[in-house]
Order: structure tokens, then C-alpha cells, then sequence
């Protein structure tokens, strides 16, 4: 008997993701012996798929390792999570509502042995379970949030614990095109990372001209200039939404904790405020 064949008569291959709980023997069986579900072998390092393409099934680790691994908005990779026998992933991008596209690089280690699930059956048994879809969706949400911090070099100061909260901590807001985020010489409490859409920075000069100084797309951040120590405080532009943009805010008090951890990080601040509220002196001055 093939290492394929066996799996096909044994349920608990799929009890172990919670996904599946919902499912009776029977309705597990059907999912393994579907054909478009197959056993598939990776090679040391070789990629079983990437970050920003189209996900049409999910894997389910067998053997081996999996690495995974996101591309920062500064261009470079960082691994966020190791995976192991009886894990799981891919299944983010087949969430109903989603734009099904990978928010991650998946590769094998030392090698892997993997069992892929298509999109059909992964969604056929979260129409079983409507409860474990909304907390689905919400950890999906939470994994998305803490991938794209990894990525930046804003957060490098915090450690694999810190997001154990991260609920409590990274609120995720949605805002229709046109919106006003922040407001010049406004308190801020805020920083801000672009999740999703466009927003721009601007200044309004005395005879009421809007002057545009930068656009920000996913991966950036704003506000952080408000939040350091030694400050006014008080925001030095006003941001606004392109697009329909989603962001993510992160309050005062965890941003001080990164600059606590990361001194160089505050001085490199520091120096780009600077460099930021000099431009704006220029283009008033024009």
C-alpha cells in the first residue's frame, strides 16, 4: 500500500485543523479520496508557493519542514514562522471575500512531503461550520497584521511574544476614499501603517493650496513623527485616504516600548522629522 492510499483511509490525518471538526468520518473520507487532493514532495528550498499569487488549495504538512516567509516593503525577507509535521497553510487566500492572493512565501527546509486540499473541499467544510468562519476570519486577519509588521523594519525591536496580544494592541480600520486620518497640529496618539489602498500627505499653504508631499501605499507608515519623545506632540501634516484604505493603528504607548528597545531606530526618526519639516519650510516659502 502506497503512503498516498494509506492516507486516504485515515480521517484523523484531517481531525488534527479545525477546519475539518465540523466534518463527519464519512465527509472526511469523500475529502481524501477527491482526486484534485494529492500528495505532493518538495526538494531542500524549493518553493511550494509565493507571496502575492492566486491560492486555489491548502497543504497540509506530512513530513518535513516548511519555511514562511514574507517580502518587506524595504525589499528584504523575513521568516515568521517555522512549520512542522501536522501543520498547516495556504488556507488564508480561499477565504470567502478575500482577493484569494498569498500574503506569504511557503518553501520547503530540508525537504517536505505535503497533502494539498483544493479550494472546493476547503470551503465545503467551513460551510459547515458558520461560528469557526468568523473566528477564522479574525485570526486571518490577526496572522495578515503581524506578517506585515515583520516585514518592516519599524518593529524589527519586537519579539515573537509581543504578538501573543496583538489584538489587544494593532486595531485594523477601514475608511472610505477622501478621509481625513490626521490633521496638522493635532495631539496625535497614533501611529499608523497602510494595510490595504493609498492615502497622501499634505499641507495646506496661506491662500488655502493643497501641497501634496508624499503618497503612502502598503507597507508605510505615518504619525510616527507625534509619538516620539522630546516632541511637541503635535502633528506636523495632514494625511488622507486616496482609496478606499485600511490601516492599521498602534497606540503611543506600545510605539515608546519599540523606541525603548531600539535606540538607533529613535535617532533615525528623529533625522527624517527633521528632514520632513524642512520640506514643508520650502514649499511654504515658494
Amino acid at each position: 500500500m502506497t503512503i498516498w492510499e494509506d492516507i486516504r483511509r485515515k480521517p484523523e490525518v484531517l481531525r488534527r485543523i479545525p477546519m475539518f471538526l465540523a466534518l463527519s468520518d464519512e465527509q472526511v473520507l469523500k475529502i481524501l479520496q477527491n482526486p484534485e487532493n494529492t500528495i505532493q514532495v518538495y526538494g531542500p528550498r524549493e518553493v511550494i508557493c509565493r507571496q502575492g499569487e492566486v491560492g486555489r488549495c491548502m497543504y497540509v504538512v506530512l513530513e518535513g519542514s516548511i519555511e514562511i516567509v514574507v517580502h518587506g516593503i524595504e525589499g528584504r525577507d523575513v521568516t515568521v514562522a517555522t512549520l512542522r509535521e501536522g501543520d498547516y497553510f495556504g488556507e488564508q487566500a480561499l477565504l470567502p471575500g478575500k482577493d484569494n492572493r498569498r500574503n506569504a512565501t511557503a518553501r520547503a527546509l530540508h525537504g517536505a512531503t505535503l497533502l494539498s486540499i483544493c479550494k472546493e473541499d476547503v470551503l465545503y467544510a467551513l460551510s459547515h461550520d458558520p461560528e469557526f468562519v468568523k473566528e477564522f476570519a479574525l485570526h486571518s486577519q490577526e496572522q495578515q497584521i503581524e506578517n506585515l509588521l515583520k516585514s518592516m523594519r519599524l518593529f524589527q525591536a519586537l519579539e515573537d511574544h509581543d504578538y501573543s496580544d496583538i489584538e489587544q494592541w494593532a486595531e485594523v480600520i477601514d475608511l472610505p476614499p477622501g478621509e481625513i486620518v490626521i490633521r496638522e497640529n493635532e495631539i496625535g496618539d497614533y501611529l499608523y501603517v497602510v494595510m490595504e489602498g493609498s492615502v497622501e500627505v499634505f499641507i495646506v499653504d496661506d491662500n488655502g493650496k493643497v501641497i501634496v508631499l508624499h503618497e503612502l501605499k502598503e507597507g508605510n507608515y505615518f504619525g510616527e513623527q507625534a509619538l516620539l519623545p522630546d516632541g511637541s506632540g503635535r502633528r506636523n501634516a495632514n494625511v488622507r485616504t486616496n482609496t478606499a484604505a485600511r490601516l492599521v493603528r498602534i497606540p503611543k504607548e506600545k510605539f515608546r516600548l519599540i523606541l525603548e528597545r531600539d535606540q538607533k531606530l529613535g535617532k533615525a526618526l528623529k533625522l527624517i522629522g527633521e528632514a520632513q519639516r524642512e520640506q514643508i519650510r520650502r514649499y511654504l516659502a515658494a
